[in-house]
């Protein structure tokens, strides 16, 4: 019998590299995708704090996600995933967060990690669950950053190659402080590439997320 996935997401310009990634790594894999692309833009009018109805729309979704047959759903945002916290006690089935086998994977790695963004209302959260994830698997971080001021504007109207030259410096920068590097958005992640054996220092949270989910889904648990 296959297996359904919930994917939500917060913005239409992941949702076709995601699906591939599961299909990829799970075929047999039935996806549902779920889209809200207001989130990130009432999180940022709020002085980047989430407004209590944001958490209450997620938790909404996922109960979608549940009553439409899911048996798992990944949270695909990082700018939100403290929502999977909040929704976990009113649905039955596990929820995931993509960045969190990121933030594990840091944390083995190293205890100065580099996080960067394109958005504040995604480096936060970033940096609290990487401390969370820390504390909980009884490791000492610390964390530094770098917001890439102006390439998500880039990114909006269409300009790829300035909003990469943008996120590649600043991980550049990062390399030469700390021993890792996370990116705290999966539309950052094709810069890696461009890195050269440097890249094995820079954790990205797409591939690692979804295989975390699939995995769970395989076993049947």
């Amino acid at each position: 019998m296959s297996r359904k996935l919930a994917l939500v997401h917060t913005g239409l310009g992941v949702v076709e590299g995601i699906v591939a990634i599961v299909k990829e790594l799970s075929p047999e894999t039935e996806i549902i995708n779920i889209v809200d692309d207001t989130i990130v833009k009432a999180i940022a009018a709020n002085d980047n704090v989430v407004p209590p109805a944001i958490f209450r729309r997620m938790t909404t979704y996922f109960v979608n996600a549940e009553e439409a047959g899911a048996n798992a759903a990944l949270l695909t945002c990082s700018s939100i995933s403290e929502s999977v916290d909040v929704s976990r006690p009113f649905v039955q089935i596990p929820l995931f967060k993509i960045d969190e086998p990121m933030a594990d994977k840091a944390v083995g790695m190293a205890d100065q990690i580099g996080v960067v963004a394109t958005l504040r209302t995604t480096l936060e959260p970033t940096k609290r669950l990487i401390l969370a994830r820390a504390e909980k698997l009884g490791r000492q971080v610390t964390l530094r950053e770098r917001l890439c001021k102006g390439a998500f504007e880039a990114w909006q109207r269409g300009d790829g190659p300035m909003h990469d030259r943008i996120v590649k410096d600043a991980i550049t920068e990062l390399l030469v402080e700390c021993p890792v590097v996370v990116l705290a958005q999966a539309s950052m992640a094709r810069v890696v590439q461009s890195l050269g054996p440097a890249q094995d220092r820079v954790l990205t949270s797409m591939r690692l997320g979804i295989t975390r989910a699939v995995e769970h889904l395989r076993a049947g648990t």
